[in-house]
């Protein structure tokens, strides 16, 4: 029996469809645009497996490691609204995005949030 927030599980994914994702993308990153290599080209779910997307091709895209780490759980297009990305790309972005620039909003992304002290009464003297 399988419990609502566990992860299904994940099938290995065809040589054929990641070599079609490959030649679909030019060989680059969905989100950041950085040429991918073997060692560092990842399987992504657009809605992820966590979220129960389905398992078809067009459900896949190829991230670097670094953008796949940072998206996590999250969906395409809440990824791509966090990071002011366009939300309509169909392909990868036309100039290589420095990772920089993620770290960057993700550290402004922090610092918006509102700081959310309480104070407990029985241990704040």
């Amino acid at each position: 029996m399988r419990y609502f927030d566990e992860e299904p599980a994940r099938k290995p994914v065809d040589p054929k469809e990641r070599e079609a994702l490959d030649a679909l993308q030019k060989g680059r990153c969905m989100y950041c645009g950085h040429k991918l290599d073997r060692s560092n080209r990842q399987v992504d779910h657009k809605i992820s497996l966590a979220n129960h997307g389905p398992e078809k091709f067009s459900n896949k895209q190829l991230l670097c490691g670094f953008c796949n780490s940072l998206k996590g759980k999250m969906n395409d297009k809440p990824f791509r609204r966090k990071y002011a990305l366009d939300p309509t790309s169909k392909e990868p972005p036309a100039r290589a995005i420095p990772y920089s620039y993620f770290e960057k909003k993700q550290k402004e992304i922090k610092e918006s949030k509102p700081k959310n002290k309480r104070k407990d009464p029985y241990f704040d003297f």
